[in-house]
């Protein structure tokens, strides 16, 4: 992370106090400022990684609804009780194998 633009915008906007002769001082105030901006970025990274895992944990609650709403016994519930489905009697069902159904060139 490179804080000297930051530092030099900050900077000029803070104008050194009356007496301030360049030397330590400066370089305690300019010191300040760089922690200002290094604790400001870290707190955006934290908010970054704090929604990263919520992002995470509604990942996986929609993967597990998704799961579950294709799970076999539900469809088949939905399937005989809201659409009235039955299984066909076994000697109206014909199987077509792959071979025959497939148009030869």
């Amino acid at each position: 992370l490179d804080v000297r633009p930051a530092v030099a915008v900050l900077g000029r906007l803070l104008a050194p106090p009356d007496g301030l002769d360049g030397g330590a001082e400066a370089v305690h105030l300019q010191a300040g400022v760089v922690v200002v901006v290094l604790a400001l970025d870290v707190m955006a990274g934290e908010r970054e990684q704090a929604r990263e895992r919520e992002l995470n944990v509604e990942f996986g609650q929609l993967q597990l609804e998704s799961s579950t709403w294709g799970l076999h016994s539900r469809v088949a519930k939905i399937a005989s009780g809201t659409l009235g489905l039955r299984m066909p009697d076994p000697r109206r069902v014909r199987v077509i194998e792959l071979r025959d159904a497939v148009a030869k060139p």
